[in-house]
């Protein structure tokens, strides 16, 4: 939703400038502008693609920080930390678990909060099997942006 809504407003402001082409031409123009600079990805079973800040049950980030991802094929969980707030430890450390909020398929995409607002990731991406992702990156969907 989010990219086709980047995708219509940067459509809109061609329109005012290039009263030549059809709104369906240039959203065919600007799609094909999109998809030429996306970079593949192609992932391992388990493999984190995208990490939420501070999750202390999933490894590293894998270079995703700047990114926004789509899906061509495959699966991913969408996974989230949460404090459980109902056991208390003898050791007064906090006790948290990872749980899957949603799994993700073709045609899905995931990570663009961080990008559009600059902030840390939400939650933590995992692929399930191997996937085949497109990744849309800051400075692309900037200027798509204006």
């Amino acid at each position: 939703m989010v990219c086709e809504k980047v995708i219509e407003e940067y459509i809109d402001k061609q329109m005012m400038t290039q009263n030549k082409l059809s709104r369906d031409q240039l959203m065919q123009l600007a799609i094909d502008k999109l998809v030429s600079k996306m970079e593949i990805k192609f992932t391992m079973p388990q493999e984190v693609i995208v990490k939420m800040e501070d999750d202390p049950e999933v490894s590293a980030d894998s270079n995703g920080h700047e990114c926004m991802y789509f899906i061509a094929k495959g699966a991913c969980d969408v996974k989230v930390t949460v404090r459980n707030i109902l056991q208390v430890r003898t050791d007064g450390e906090q006790d948290y678990s990872v749980a899957t909020v949603r799994t993700l398929h073709e045609g899905d995409h995931f990570g663009e909060v961080a990008l559009i607002f600059n902030c840390k990731r939400s939650a933590s991406v995992v692929s399930n099997n191997y996937c085949t992702l497109a990744s849309l990156n800051k400075p692309l969907f900037l200027e798509l942006n204006n």
